[in-house]
């Protein structure tokens, strides 16, 4: 697969999961992990099974996308990029008061990278499937760009 291919089955895939068709989003993301072993289908497909409530398989992406972003922040302490992620990564794994930390060191410091935007949408769907309030909480840090 290409990569505007790749991309363009990303985006079908966030359309399902904002949609909330998660049977439809889970084989887009498989069809893209079959040749991207990388972070977006990982923490994507963790987010589809959190909403269907497999908990291995939560367990399972989560923790694949958790040691991929590990990975990139030892590459480099500078790749902030990831760090947001991670916020999803650890809120999937019901890892919630690093997450909430995490989420108060990145409004701190005033990192807000673009992909603030995408993770506050992941979050939104995470919440959605799980309904649970803890998500809540760690979205209400990104509801303003102002320095906490």
């Amino acid at each position: 697969m290409d990569d505007e291919y790749i991309w363009a089955l990303s985006g079908l895939g966030q359309i399902y999961l904002q949609k909330e068709d998660f049977d439809n989003a889970e084989i887009v993301y498989h069809k893209i992990l079959s040749t991207d072993s990388s972070l977006h289908p990982n923490i994507n497909l963790g987010i589809v099974y959190a909403c269907k409530k497999d908990q291995e398989k939560t367990k399972y992406y989560f923790g694949q996308a958790l040691s991929l972003i590990e990975a990139r922040l030892l590459q480099s302490s500078k790749n902030k990029w990831s760090m947001p992620y991670k916020i999803v990564a650890l809120a999937g794994l019901s890892r919630f008061e690093e997450a909430y930390e995490l989420c108060l060191q990145i409004r701190t410091d005033n990192i807000f990278p673009p992909t603030i935007l995408s993770i506050t949408d992941r979050l939104n769907v995470l919440y959605k499937g799980t309904k649970d309030d803890r998500i809540k909480k760690i979205m209400k840090i990104f509801d303003t760009h102002e320095p906490v």
